[in-house]
Order: structure tokens, then sequence, then C-alpha cells
């Protein structure tokens, strides 16, 4: 099943974006990717919680970008399974950290997360009708560097706040109660049950906390992960679930204690049933702390092979959702580079560590499928060679008219690069552009922009300028820069032209370094932001864009993300009102439009008349005023 991402534009035309399902097959080295298209992971910070009553839980994500990410568990017998459903679920910036569960006591799921006015706070959001609505802040302070956690330690049926001290002790705030279904916090210690762990760094903060029953006996212990620590900490508890007691003494110093986690540090711990046999499997995500920075490979899984009594872990992979995950700011392209009638798949990276100096690489995944079924394999990570630079984009066209695609590359130093293909697959570096010296990362895409037959060259630049390069006539390869194309007021603009109205002509779809994508419409050579462009969904930072046909049935948009991952999406167009898709606006839509609200739908684009993500009488009043007019 696909959810919609957004939907916008005009009065009668718009377009939704939507996640696909996955179906896409990527395999590296004879591996298949069981989350090929997840968005790649930098700094994990993880919830497991049945957000959709399926008695499975499901995923909660929040990473650098703060925004939440929910993964359904679709999960079978067969295979750990989890399809993206929301890349900004409830639409609330997070922060650095977040906390689902029912605080009011009410059989639903609230939130808290860090607040956004003050990083020490912690924001309330209760659950109404399945939208979280802001309440107000709770009385508790925590450290913007520490993940704290909820937990009811003394066994009375509400949730107590927890939070790390750079000291490596622990802040305790009891909850005492609701006050007009607010949780009530009060301070009680910064030293909770003398626990002070000082390790051999000589410095420790409880960076990552949680609590859970690891030994089965019905009381909390405490996992810990710290920025000092490579592994986890667990103190046992050796009390009771109402009177706990934790000490010095009852510390295990690296966990599992038969196969130890072994990272960069900070370890997240996190506890689910992942594999339905009734014990709880063990979860590190990797936030990176003293030992160095490890943004892949950093969602560690642990099967619990034993029991919740005794148990015993066995190390599984570091790689739960194992997806395409390039490290940071992947620049995707989607072109059919051997003309085998599918599209093959194309990434930039900005960097590959294990180059001395770094530099960037294009990594080419050829599809193997057919233009129903694509199969994409990577045949390598070279692609072009190396010593091409930093954060790097390409895009492919013929520029030189043998009917064999060309390619473009921008890198960090604003420079373009010319590859002509040679025609039996390989391609030699013609030359850096003539004339064309940016300044900062510079993104290419090319297209016919005056109509003349040649492809014209438009480039995003660090500054947010999308410059527009017109083709000069003649044998080489030339292009004259003409004027700025569109001046944004955004950062690191990364632009795709693309005919997003059906009008035959080349718009814009712009993605953006910190404000999301953009639209721009293509009227008579002159791009306009659409006026009515409402947030499409907040998908992280660095977007970088590309367009094509996967399936053979319209295009898709595959986005290259900062965390290192694509996402990939199923651009669907509609004619708003246009309910019975005859082609007429007329009063047989408006007898569809109120049985479809009566009927409670799905949102769908062409329901939404007024674009506000909500199927009402508003929408009855603005398609019959469509259809006067």
């Amino acid at each position: 099943m696909n959810i919609i991402i957004f939907i916008f534009l005009s009065s009668l035309f718009s377009f939704q974006l939507l996640f696909d399902d996955n179906s896409i097959d990527v395999f590296h080295d004879s591996e298949l990717l069981n989350h090929p298209f997840s968005g790649g992971l930098n700094k994990p910070k993880v919830q497991w919680i049945d957000w959709d009553g399926d008695n499975d839980d499901d995923l909660f994500i929040l990473d650098q970008d703060g925004y939440i990410r929910y993964m359904e568990n679709i999960s079978t017998d067969d295979e750990f399974k989890f399809i993206i459903r929301s890349s900004n679920m409830f639409g609330i910036y997070a922060g650095g950290w977040f906390h689902i569960a029912d605080f009011d006591n009410d059989e639903d799921l609230d939130i808290v997360t860090q607040s956004q006015a003050n990083s020490q706070q912690a924001s309330y959001y209760v659950n109404n009708s399945g939208m979280m609505e802001y309440i107000e802040n709770l009385s508790v302070l925590s450290d913007p560097v520490m993940t704290p956690t909820f937990a009811d330690i003394d066994n009375d049926g509400d949730l107590d706040f927890f939070t790390g001290n750079y000291v490596g002790t622990v802040n305790f705030y009891e909850n005492t109660g609701l006050n007009q279904n607010v949780p009530q916090y009060t301070f009680i210690t910064n030293y909770w049950q003398e626990i002070s762990i000082i390790g051999p760094s000589l410095r420790h903060g409880a960076s990552a906390i949680k609590f859970i029953d690891l030994d089965g006996d019905f009381d909390l212990d405490l996992s810990w992960g710290d920025y000092f620590q490579q592994s986890m900490y667990i103190i046992w508890n050796i009390g009771t679930a109402s009177n706990p007691l934790m000490n010095i003494e009852n510390v295990t110093q690296q966990f599992p204690q038969n196969n130890p986690i072994l990272t960069t540090g900070q370890n997240m711990p996190s506890f689910t049933d992942i594999d339905g046999d009734g014990d709880l499997d063990l979860f590190a995500s990797v936030l990176s702390g003293a030992y160095g920075s490890q943004w892949i490979n950093n969602f560690i899984y642990y099967e619990n092979i034993s029991s919740n009594n005794n148990p015993y872990y066995e190390h599984r992979t570091d790689n739960f959702l194992k997806g395409i995950d390039v490290l940071l700011n992947s620049a995707p392209e989607i072109y059919d580079i051997d003309s085998d009638g599918d599209d093959d798949l194309f990434i930039g990276t900005m960097v590959d560590p294990s180059e001395n100096p770094w530099t960037g690489r294009i990594h080419f995944y050829r599809n193997s499928g057919d233009e129903n079924y694509p199969v994409f394999e990577l045949e390598t990570t070279e692609f072009l060679g190396a010593d091409l630079g930093t954060d790097l984009s390409i895009v492919f066209g013929d520029l030189n008219s043998d009917s064999f695609p060309d390619a473009v590359v921008g890198n960090a130093n604003g420079f373009l690069k010319i590859f002509v293909n040679n025609g039996d697959g390989s391609f030699s570096f013609l030359e850096d552009i003539p004339n064309v010296d940016l300044s900062g990362t510079s993104t290419p895409d090319l297209g016919d922009l005056d109509s003349d037959g040649d492809l014209d060259l438009i480039v995003g630049e660090s500054n947010g300028n999308i410059l527009y390069f017109e083709r000069v006539d003649g044998e080489n390869i030339e292009f004259s820069l003409q004027f700025n194309l569109v001046e944004t007021p955004y950062l690191y603009t990364a632009p795709e032209l693309f005919d997003v109205d059906n009008d035959q002509d080349l718009d814009l779809l712009v993605g953006t370094g910190f404000d999301g994508i953009k639209v721009y419409e293509n009227q008579g050579g002159l791009f306009f932001q659409e006026s009515q462009n409402i947030e499409l969904g907040y998908f992280g930072t660095y977007i970088n864009l590309a367009e094509g046909s996967l399936y053979n049935n319209g295009s898709n948009i595959m986005l290259g993300l900062h965390t290192g991952g694509l996402y990939s999406l199923i651009f669907e167009s509609c004619n708003k009102g246009d309910l019975n898709q005859d082609g007429t606006l007329d009063v047989l839509d408006v007898l569809q439009l109120v049985n479809a609200i009566m009927d409670a739908p799905l949102l769908i684009c062409e329901s939404d008349i007024n674009s506000d993500d909500v199927i009402d009488i508003l929408d009855i009043i603005s398609l019959v005023f469509s259809i006067i007019e």
C-alpha cells in the first residue's frame, strides 16, 4: 500500500507523490537489500511501539534532521519487512529526542519531544483523534546532548523522567499525576540511586539511557549508552518493581557479555520482540562518540536466542535496515544508459572516507529487470573513475549529436566536467566546461529550454541561484551563461527539469539544503514559484532529485538525502475536482465528491479541491465555484 505524502498546485491541476512500496529489488554483490530506499541512517534514535494496533512493534527513527520517520512493521515469518509511511510523522520538529507513550492514560499514544524553542526543555503533544496537538512544555530539563527516557520506575502507573549528566550520574523527575491531562513532574535528585560511572577516560555522561526488564524478574534494569563507551553498560536492579535498588557494584561493563557491542561509542539501546518468539531482542543504534563517526552499519541487531529470564544474545547484523547508503549527501540520476528500454540508477556521493584524501564517487546500478519490474544491481562504485572531487552529481544527455548519452558531473569546487560517450559503454573525459567556474557546490541538469533542438544546461549553486547556460552552436560542446534562471532564497539548490503540469514545457522541481522541495512553473520561458504551493512534507536536508520512468507507467522521483540514502517516490498527476475522470468539471463531480465525503475516504488528489489536506464541505464549495467560473 502506498501512502500519500503531499498534494499541491492549482485549482484544476495537481499532483501527488507517494512512497514506493519497496517493490524494486536492489542487489549488492548478489545480496538482496531488504530496504533499499529507506533513506539511510547517520545517527538514528529509535523507538519501537505498536502504532497501528496490529500486535507488532512499528519502527520510529529520529535522525539528524530532527523529524521522526515512521516505518510500519509488515514482517512475515520469512523476513523482517518495514515500509515507510511518513518522513515527518506528526509534522513535529522533534529536535534531539522523542518519546511516544500514553502519557494521559486515555488509551492512545501521545508524544514528548525536545522543545524547539528551548533545547533543554520538553514539549508535550496530546493525541487528538490521531493528530498531535501541542499543549505545553513539561517541567523537566535535559542537556541537549543527552537522550533522556521515561519509565514507570516506582510501579505506580505513570511515567517518570530520567536524563543523564556529563559526570556519569542520572537526574530523576517523579511523575506526580495529571493536571488537566498534563503529566506533572517534580525534580527529585541529580544523583539517582547514587549511580556514578567513571570509566577509563575519566569522563562520562549517560548519553542515551533506557529502562527495560532484562532478566525477567519484573523490575526495570538500566541500559546505558555512553559517549565514552564503545559498548554498553547494564546496571542491574536488585530491588523490586516499586523500590529499585541499583549501585555501582551491579554494573556490567560490556554488553552483551558473551559478544559485546563494539562501535565508535554512544550506543542507544532499544528492545523489542522482533521475531515474535516471546523474548526481547536487542538493538543498538550508533550515535557516534569519542572513537569516531559511524554513519553506516549503525543499526545493530542481536537476537535473544534464550528467554527473558535468561537472555542470551547472538549478533545478527550491523545493518538491520539494509538499504542504499553512501554515507552523506546522495545525488541520484535515473537514465537508460545502455539503451535497453529500462532506466538505470546512478548515485553521486559526497566523500569516500576510505580514500586519503577524501574524494567522491559515482555509484552505478544497472537495471537487469525490465520496464515493468526493475531490478538494480550494483556494477561499480567508481563510474567515470576517481579524482572527480567531492559532492558529486551527474546528469546525462547527448551533447555531440552522436546518439550516445554523454555525462556532465558537478562537484563541490564549482566545476562542471564533460565526459564523452565512446559508443561502447565507456566514457572519456573531455574537459571542464569552458567559462563555467562557479562558487561552491554545482548541481547540473540538462534540457532543451529554448526549443532549438539541443540541450541547454542549468546549474544549482550553493548560494541558491539556478543559472541558465545556453548551448552554443558549433562542433565543440560549449555553453554560454545567459542569466539567472531562478534566484531563490534557499541554499544548495538541486534543480530537476520536469513537465510537472503536463503542458508540454519543462518546469522545475528544486531540492534545497534546508527548505525541502520547491516547485517553479514554466510560464512562457519564465519560472515562477507556485503561489499555492503548500508544505510538501519533510524529507530531510540537502535534497537532490532525479526523475525517470522505472515502471513504464508514469514518472518516478528519486530523492537523495543528507543521510546518504534514497527515497523512491511515485509521481501521480490529477485534475482537481474531476472525480469521475471524464475531463470535465460538472455536477456529476459534485455528486461524487459529496458521496466521497460521506464515505470518509482516504485523501486523494482529486478530492482536496482547496489543498488543505481535508475533504469537507469547503471542497464542495470550491468545486462549485470552479464549475461556475
